[in-house]
Protein backbone atom coordinates (compact mmCIF):
# COMPACT_ATOMS: atom_id res chain seq x y z
CA UNK A 1 0.00 0.00 0.00
CA UNK A 2 1.28 3.45 -0.91
CA UNK A 3 0.12 6.64 0.80
CA UNK A 4 -0.05 9.89 -1.15
CA UNK A 5 -0.52 13.16 0.75
CA UNK A 6 -1.95 16.09 -1.20
CA UNK A 7 -2.49 19.63 0.07
CA UNK A 8 -5.55 21.05 -1.62
CA UNK A 9 -5.89 24.71 -2.59
CA UNK A 10 -8.13 26.90 -0.45
CA UNK A 11 -11.79 26.44 -1.24
CA UNK A 12 -11.38 23.04 -2.92
CA UNK A 13 -14.33 20.84 -1.95
CA UNK A 14 -14.11 18.02 -4.53
CA UNK A 15 -11.27 15.76 -5.57
CA UNK A 16 -11.36 13.15 -8.32
CA UNK A 17 -9.00 10.24 -7.75
CA UNK A 18 -8.12 8.05 -10.72
CA UNK A 19 -6.19 4.80 -10.33
CA UNK A 20 -3.89 4.50 -13.39
CA UNK A 21 -3.82 0.70 -13.35
CA UNK A 22 -7.46 0.25 -14.28
CA UNK A 23 -8.93 3.76 -14.64
CA UNK A 24 -11.14 3.40 -11.57
CA UNK A 25 -12.40 6.82 -10.52
CA UNK A 26 -13.58 8.03 -7.14
CA UNK A 27 -15.01 11.46 -6.37
CA UNK A 28 -14.34 12.66 -2.83
CA UNK A 29 -16.47 15.54 -1.58
CA UNK A 30 -15.17 17.52 1.36
CA UNK A 31 -17.23 19.80 3.60
CA UNK A 32 -16.86 23.54 3.19
CA UNK A 33 -14.86 24.91 6.10
CA UNK A 34 -16.18 28.20 7.39
CA UNK A 35 -13.36 30.42 8.57
CA UNK A 36 -13.84 32.67 11.54
CA UNK A 37 -13.95 36.38 10.85
CA UNK A 38 -10.52 36.82 12.46
CA UNK A 39 -8.95 34.46 9.91
CA UNK A 40 -10.89 35.49 6.81
CA UNK A 41 -9.42 38.41 4.89
CA UNK A 42 -12.93 39.06 3.46
CA UNK A 43 -12.00 39.55 -0.16
CA UNK A 44 -14.44 41.48 -2.32
CA UNK A 45 -16.29 39.66 -5.10
CA UNK A 46 -14.04 41.45 -7.64
CA UNK A 47 -10.91 40.06 -5.98
CA UNK A 48 -12.43 36.57 -5.80
CA UNK A 49 -13.25 36.88 -9.51
CA UNK A 50 -9.55 37.54 -10.23
CA UNK A 51 -8.67 34.40 -8.27
CA UNK A 52 -11.00 32.41 -10.52
CA UNK A 53 -9.34 33.94 -13.60
CA UNK A 54 -5.93 32.88 -12.24
CA UNK A 55 -7.16 29.33 -11.66
CA UNK A 56 -8.64 29.13 -15.17
CA UNK A 57 -5.35 30.32 -16.67
CA UNK A 58 -3.08 28.19 -14.45
CA UNK A 59 -4.69 25.75 -12.03
CA UNK A 60 -1.39 25.38 -10.16
CA UNK A 61 -0.81 29.11 -9.67
CA UNK A 62 -0.18 29.97 -6.01
CA UNK A 63 -1.54 33.50 -6.59
CA UNK A 64 -4.72 33.14 -4.46
CA UNK A 65 -2.74 31.68 -1.54
CA UNK A 66 -0.08 34.39 -1.88
CA UNK A 67 -2.82 37.06 -1.89
CA UNK A 68 -4.27 35.67 1.31
CA UNK A 69 -0.80 35.66 2.92
CA UNK A 70 -0.17 39.29 1.91
CA UNK A 71 -3.46 40.46 3.39
CA UNK A 72 -3.87 38.23 6.43
CA UNK A 73 -0.28 37.76 7.56
CA UNK A 74 1.48 40.92 6.40
CA UNK A 75 -1.26 43.55 6.51
CA UNK A 76 -1.37 44.57 2.84
CA UNK A 77 -4.55 46.17 1.49
CA UNK A 78 -5.75 44.70 -1.81
CA UNK A 79 -7.31 46.65 -4.67
CA UNK A 80 -8.68 45.71 -8.05
CA UNK A 81 -7.27 48.19 -10.59
CA UNK A 82 -9.90 50.11 -12.54
CA UNK A 83 -8.90 48.57 -15.89
CA UNK A 84 -11.21 45.66 -16.68
CA UNK A 85 -8.60 44.31 -19.09
CA UNK A 86 -6.04 43.86 -16.33
CA UNK A 87 -5.79 40.51 -14.59
CA UNK A 88 -3.59 41.92 -11.85
CA UNK A 89 -4.34 42.84 -8.27
CA UNK A 90 -2.60 45.71 -6.46
CA UNK A 91 -1.38 45.27 -2.88
CA UNK A 92 -0.39 48.27 -0.78
CA UNK A 93 1.47 48.16 2.52
CA UNK A 94 1.78 51.37 4.50
CA UNK A 95 4.95 51.15 6.54
CA UNK A 96 6.39 53.48 9.15
CA UNK A 97 8.80 55.05 6.60
CA UNK A 98 7.09 54.61 3.23
CA UNK A 99 4.51 52.60 1.34
CA UNK A 100 5.27 49.49 -0.69
CA UNK A 101 3.12 48.50 -3.64
CA UNK A 102 3.18 45.05 -5.21
CA UNK A 103 1.14 43.68 -8.08
CA UNK A 104 0.09 40.06 -8.47
CA UNK A 105 -1.08 37.89 -11.34
CA UNK A 106 -1.08 34.15 -11.98
CA UNK A 107 2.65 34.17 -12.85
CA UNK A 108 4.19 36.15 -10.00
CA UNK A 109 4.63 39.31 -7.97
CA UNK A 110 5.64 42.60 -9.58
CA UNK A 111 7.09 45.87 -8.41
CA UNK A 112 6.34 48.72 -10.81
CA UNK A 113 6.76 51.80 -8.62
CA UNK A 114 9.64 54.02 -9.72
CA UNK A 115 10.74 54.66 -6.12
CA UNK A 116 10.98 50.88 -5.49
CA UNK A 117 13.01 50.08 -8.61
CA UNK A 118 16.55 50.11 -7.14
CA UNK A 119 15.45 48.19 -4.06
CA UNK A 120 13.52 45.61 -6.10
CA UNK A 121 16.45 45.03 -8.46
CA UNK A 122 18.69 44.05 -5.51
CA UNK A 123 16.41 41.17 -4.48
CA UNK A 124 17.01 37.59 -5.50
CA UNK A 125 14.81 36.40 -8.33
CA UNK A 126 14.23 39.90 -9.74
CA UNK A 127 13.56 39.85 -13.48
CA UNK A 128 13.48 43.28 -15.19
CA UNK A 129 10.61 43.64 -17.65
CA UNK A 130 9.40 46.99 -19.00
CA UNK A 131 10.39 50.39 -17.60
CA UNK A 132 10.44 50.20 -13.77
CA UNK A 133 8.63 46.82 -13.89
CA UNK A 134 10.38 44.08 -11.95
CA UNK A 135 8.89 40.59 -11.89
CA UNK A 136 9.39 37.95 -9.22
CA UNK A 137 8.16 34.78 -10.97
CA UNK A 138 6.56 32.15 -8.76
CA UNK A 139 8.68 29.46 -10.42
CA UNK A 140 12.01 31.05 -9.43
CA UNK A 141 11.36 33.15 -6.33
CA UNK A 142 9.53 32.84 -3.02
CA UNK A 143 6.70 35.39 -3.12
CA UNK A 144 6.21 35.30 0.65
CA UNK A 145 9.86 36.14 1.32
CA UNK A 146 9.83 38.86 -1.36
CA UNK A 147 6.74 40.42 0.24
CA UNK A 148 8.27 40.22 3.74
CA UNK A 149 11.35 42.02 2.42
CA UNK A 150 9.18 44.80 0.97
CA UNK A 151 7.44 45.16 4.35
CA UNK A 152 10.83 45.52 6.05
CA UNK A 153 11.86 48.09 3.43
CA UNK A 154 8.62 50.06 3.98
CA UNK A 155 9.32 50.10 7.70
CA UNK A 156 12.91 51.30 7.15
CA UNK A 157 14.46 48.24 8.77
CA UNK A 158 18.18 47.65 8.44
CA UNK A 159 19.26 45.27 5.71
CA UNK A 160 16.16 45.91 3.62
Amino acid sequence: MTLLTVTLPLGCTEVKIVRPEDGTEMLVQLPVIEQSSTEDPSFTPEVLDRFERYRRYDRKSPAPDVAEFLVRDLGFEVEVPPSKASSELRFIYTGSKRSATLWLNSAGLFSIAKDQFNFAMMLGGAVPKAENRIMFPFESSDPREIAKTFVSWANGEEGA
